[in-house]
């Protein structure tokens, strides 16, 4: 979404009993306004000029009067003209000149070609007998009408007004007058489709004539006789309040200045989008169904206005919650349109669906219509301060939108595939989903997937990376992680401000920036690569089971590759906040960006604004490290040989030396198969777990002893600095084991107990000081560190679903459930699936607490990956490829 930027000129708001009256104090230095604003009171937020003055009602009363009244008529006609000729198809013209090919789209092409005169054009066509006459025909009137859209946007930007339903009544009353005009076929030698347009021409030309003597065109330029001088300086002064500058002209200056601006690409690709994502690409989609299914010609042309009618309510809906509710924002509306726009679509480009939902699709698929308006009012808004900028931007984008339209609907939109459309509403989906900006935390393989689906759907999507490379927990870099802290047990609070410390090079902002991940240069799935892999991409044939991190590494950068992911990643930018401010219908995230320069660095924050966020951060970033008394101690005196896991790279440090092993899990076991050859002798200490299920894979050799108690350094003085030891000197000191047993001549210990699970981002959503007994129904983390609480499925978050987590799942086949969840989200986001209702979703959270023992691992999977596949299968039907732990479904795509 784009930031409306205002600038002004030291203006200062004052509350005042009239409404915007503007003072000038003005001398040889400064300029100032001094704005009278009104009080704000009930009845604004039903029609703003209730809380203006006397004479300015009554100048907005003659403004709308006049110029609303014909630019709403105009737009009427122009729609009229425009759509005239498909009410014509399906009531008789078809099958009239034999139009059985795609000659309705060369049609609609012509006239929108030549909108990239039209009375007298509008009554030839009752004589045309070939559709080629219609073709010519259809290109002049549109290279008539093309002026008036951009022309009035401009006019009614200069004098504040609205005019948009417009357009959708004369839709409506196309096929009203269709119905009607039907009864005189055969009247004078004229089908009833002919009759159409020489009503439609005895209808526009005394608008057209009026418009003559009537229109006002600027207020610096406006002679129109029926605004007093008073009345025109009063505009002129609206317009000064407003913040939209008079006339000026196109200097190479000002061009240049234009075209260096984001106003001109963005507001243009988001009308490409919305006048290309609405309205069937001109076709009559929803007559030419009722059509196929046999209704009569006047239900044919009655039915769709239905929808039309709808349209109408929601352009006003639009119109007064974005001034009011919205207190001025424009994207709430497009954002709703855009989400209703993907599920309509989606389910007509299913297309067998029931008979009721079909009918609701149609009616209810054109709200979207609604928000030309809106987009037009961004527009004038966000370009207010440059009078030439704005009317080259709205005339861009009403330009650019109808270039898209003259080819798109020929390629996804051809008669002869009517009236199931199948490519164009899958087309709408993509272009509705477009609107939808979508933030992914990470660019591991939880990230890089995510992304991959999300852009499969059509979201925009950008995915934030913390390090400069692809590859997440397989990106192995020889510089280690810093020490964590000893000992460290709860998500520890984000300290931001570290990297501005002054005295600290580039080389160690960077470290603390972006950390590097626990990647060691032995590291290897431990999972197959048959059942370990993406539905994006097969592993390179020939593979083996287990292969090393380089090749898993290099799998995970041809994902993004081929999915164009990478074009979407911002590297070096860690996320340091992501919010949802109460009443905001966006996430606020905020960033931070790493940049070397010739002379140190830079960091850049930015702050961005997303539909949607998955967070696939992750957690192998925050070790865990357990309070064993004299830990701390040890790891003080003795620095060097006492490090976490996440430190590790290589066993060379580790040849013939005695090695305390603290922890069961995987990193444990491939430190002692590591070592072990190179003479070290291995000793494992762990707590008794149901989770301990690598046992039979240790090397042989490995002792296997209690849980340690307690670490006892050899000095008995309170020195604090670290000792230093002798090359093959052992840590002076013993190990107390739980079951009494003590342990000396240890060269090294190595905590391999896990990581912290911690969002630091999210803010109050992290809760290191709460007990997770105590979480409530918003709270994320808690003390524990490893719970991620109120989340459906271990994916999206109860309280706000725009909100999803890829990768929290614990014991899993990795890629594969990682893959399922992102399309999963994806899907939902697009509005191709449905979740439970809130109550259903915080009710079996609430019974999986319920059912949760202490010991065992929340998110673990093991052992019951398949059920909870089968189970999100269920729910989400054919939508996701579907996988299995075991191999044995694994992975196929169905639907």
């Amino acid at each position: 979404m784009a930031n409306k930027e205002i600038i002004t000129n030291n203006t200062a708001e004052i509350d005042g009993e009239l409404a915007a009256k503007i003072v000038d104090h003005s001398d040889a230095e400064s300029s100032s306004h001094v704005v009278v604003k009104p009080k704000q009171t009930w009845r604004s937020y039903f029609w703003d000029t209730f809380d203006k003055s006397p004479e300015e009602r009554r100048f907005l009363f003659k403004l709308d009067a006049v110029i609303l009244t014909f630019a709403s008529l105009g737009y009427f006609i122009k729609n009229l003209d425009q759509i005239n000729v498909n009410s014509a198809f399906v009531s008789g013209m078809k099958e009239n000149l034999g139009l059985y090919g795609n000659q309705l789209n060369y049609m609609i092409t012509c006239w929108t070609v030549g909108y990239v005169v039209w009375s007298v054009l509008t009554i030839s066509i009752s004589k045309c007998q070939t559709a080629t006459q219609i073709y010519v025909l259809r290109f002049f009137i549109g290279l008539a009408e093309s002026a008036f859209y951009p022309g009035m946007q401009y006019v009614i930007g200069s004098w504040c007004c609205i005019f948009h339903a417009s357009g959708t009544i004369g839709t409506m009353f196309s096929g009203y007058l269709m119905s009607a005009v039907y009864n005189l076929n055969g009247t004078d030698g004229f089908k009833g489709w002919q009759w159409l347009f020489i009503i439609n021409t005895i209808i526009s030309l005394p608008i057209a004539i009026a418009g003559f003597f009537f229109f006002p065109d600027v207020p610096e330029i406006t002679r129109a006789w029926w605004l007093s001088k008073d009345e025109i300086a009063l505009a002129k002064k609206r317009m000064e309040f407003e913040g939209r500058a008079n006339r000026g002209s196109y200097t190479k200056a000002k061009v240049k200045k234009i075209f260096s601006s984001w106003h001109i690409y963005a507001l243009t690709l988001l009308y490409i989008c919305f006048n290309n994502g609405v309205g069937y690409g001109g076709q009559p989609a929803f007559a030419l169904w009722l059509k196929s299914e046999g209704y009569s010609v006047t239900a044919i042309n009655s039915f769709p206005t239905i929808a039309s009618a709808i349209a109408v309510i929601f352009t006003y809906i639009y119109a007064w919650t974005s001034d009011s509710v919205f207190k001025g924002e424009r994207w709430p509306p497009m954002v709703f349109s855009g989400t209703v726009n993907i599920i309509t679509n989606t389910s007509l480009a299913v297309w067998n669906i029931p008979l009721g939902w079909k009918w609701a699709c149609y009616i209810i698929g054109s709200i979207g219509g609604g928000i030309s308006g809106l987009t037009f009012a961004w527009a004038h808004e966000i370009c207010s301060d440059d009078n030439e900028e704005r009317a080259l931007v709205v005339a861009t984008m009403n330009e650019m939108a109808y270039v898209v339209q003259a080819w798109l609907p020929l390629i996804v939109w051809q008669q002869v595939e009517g009236p199931r459309y199948h490519k164009g509403f899958i087309t709408m989906v993509f272009i509705a989903a477009g609107l939808i900006d979508v933030a992914v935390i990470g660019a591991g393989i939880s990230g890089v997937v995510s992304a991959a689906h999300l852009l499969r759907v059509g979201f925009n999507v950008t995915v934030f990376e913390r390090t400069g490379v692809v590859g997440g927990v397989w990106d192995y870099q020889p510089q280690p992680d810093r020490d964590p802290p000893f000992p460290n047990v709860r998500p520890p609070a984000p300290n931001w401000e570290e990297v501005e410390k002054e005295g600290l090079s580039s080389d160690e902002v960077a470290l603390i920036h972006g950390p590097p991940n626990p990647c060691y240069a032995g590291l290897k799935n431990n999972i197959p690569t048959p059942i370990m892999r993406s539905s994006l991409l097969q592993w390179p044939e020939g593979s083996e089971d287990l292969v090393d991190q380089k090749v898993v590494h290099q799998y995970i950068q041809d994902i993004a590759r081929i999915h164009s992911v990478y074009e979407n990643i911002v590297f070096q930018t860690r996320v340091e906040s992501v919010s949802k401010p109460e009443g905001d219908n966006e996430w606020t995230v905020i960033t931070s960006t790493f940049e070397r320069t010739k002379s140190g660095h830079t960091l850049t924050k930015k702050t961005w604004k997303f539909d949607a966020v998955i967070i696939a951060s992750g957690h192998y970033h925050i070790p865990f490290v357990p309070d064993v008394p004299g830990l701390s101690r040890w790891k003080q005196l003795f620095p060097d040989r006492v490090t976490h896991s996440k430190q590790y790279r290589t066993p060379v440090p580790f040849s013939n030396q005695t090695i305390l092993i603290i922890g069961a899990g995987v990193s444990a076991l491939d430190i002692a198969k590591e070592t072990s050859p190179l003479g070290a002798k291995i000793i494992q200490s762990r707590r008794e777990s149901k989770y301990d299920v690598l046992v039979s894979r240790l090397p042989e050799g490995v002792d296997r002893v209690a849980m340690v108690a307690e670490f006892i350094p050899d000095t008995v003085n309170g020195d604090s600095k670290p000792l230093p030891l002798k090359l093959g000197q052992a840590i002076p000191g013993k190990v107390v084991l739980e079951d009494g047993k003590v342990l000396e001549g240890i060269d090294r210990v190595i905590i391999a107990t896990g990581y912290i699970t911690s969002y630091p981002f999210l803010g109050d959503l992290e809760q290191p000081l709460t007990p997770w007994e105590d979480a409530d129904e918003k709270v994320l983390i808690t003390s524990d560190g490893y719970i991620t609480h109120n989340l459906h499925k271990d994916i999206f978050y109860i309280p706000d679903p725009t909100l999803a987590f890829i990768g929290v799942s614990h014991l899993v086949s990795t890629f594969s459930l990682f893959d399922f969840q992102a399309q999963v989200a994806a899907k939902v986001f697009a509005g191709q699936a449905r979740l439970p209702p809130t109550s259903i979703m915080k009710e079996e959270h609430r019974e999986r607490k319920v059912r949760f023992q202490p010991g065992d691992r929340f998110h673990s999977m093991y052992a019951a990956e398949d059920a909870y596949i089968d189970k999100v299968w269920t729910m989400f039907g054919n939508l996701t490829t579907k996988y299995s732990s075991s191999g044995s479904r694994a992975p196929r795509t169905v639907g």
